[in-house]
């Protein structure tokens, strides 16, 4: 099983700048089978993430937030995880705010039609990917799409998939640095209806 992992960025060169200080150097000490990272001043994080998509060799894909890292030998779990072309493997998450880093967990299991529970991170192999159409943008409610990888999954299990957790990987989310954790609940509510209608789930 080969695996690509996409660091992609788009914005500010503060976005581009974090990529190269902390998700880079962390899948620098992966075993992947390749790394393709790629900024956009004016494009979105979605067109980003599609066209390094469509560049990658690898059967599986892994994508990685700027300001988050791989623990050691994510990879290297996810390879011995990795058994069908059907499933996503979704790590566990180790959320680190000010600095404290929390115990690796899974967070709480819920059907995807009532909400996310699976991260960025999530391995899903190349050829769903492409089926699915890969990562969208969302503007209808102009908030910020910080939760499409929710859309993604949904798409996926709507496409057959199956999930499976993979203990030994874990995935380092750094909380507060992100503009998602300072969203307004009213925001939040609008971009997950908007997700919801989007899959054709009821509002």
């Amino acid at each position: 099983m080969s695996f690509s992992i996409i660091i992609a960025t788009h914005g500010e060169d503060r976005w581009a700048k974090l990529a190269n200080e902390r998700a880079l150097p962390s899948a620098a000490l992966q075993e992947a089978h390749e790394i393709l990272v790629g900024h956009d001043y004016e494009g979105t994080r979605a067109d980003v993430r599609n066209v390094l998509a469509e560049k990658a060799t690898g059967e599986w894909l892994i994508f990685l937030d700027a300001d988050d890292e791989l623990a050691p030998r994510y990879v290297t779990a996810m390879e011995r995880a990795a058994f069908g072309k059907a499933e996503l493997l979704t790590p566990a998450v180790q959320y680190v705010k000010n600095g404290r880093a929390q115990r690796p967990k899974f967070c709480r299991e819920v059907e995807l039609e009532f909400g996310n529970w699976m991260v960025v991170g999530t391995a899903v192999p190349r050829s769903l990917f492409m089926e699915v159409g890969g990562w969208r943008t969302f503007t209808g409610s102009g908030v910020l799409n910080q939760w499409d990888d929710w859309d993604l999954w949904i798409r996926c299990v709507q496409a057959g998939a199956k999930i499976v957790k993979v203990p030994d990987a874990v995935y380092v989310a750094h909380v507060g640095v992100s503009p998602h954790y300072s969203r307004s609940r009213k925001q939040t509510q609008a971009w997950l209806r908007e997700i919801r209608e989007a899959n054709g789930m009821e509002a």
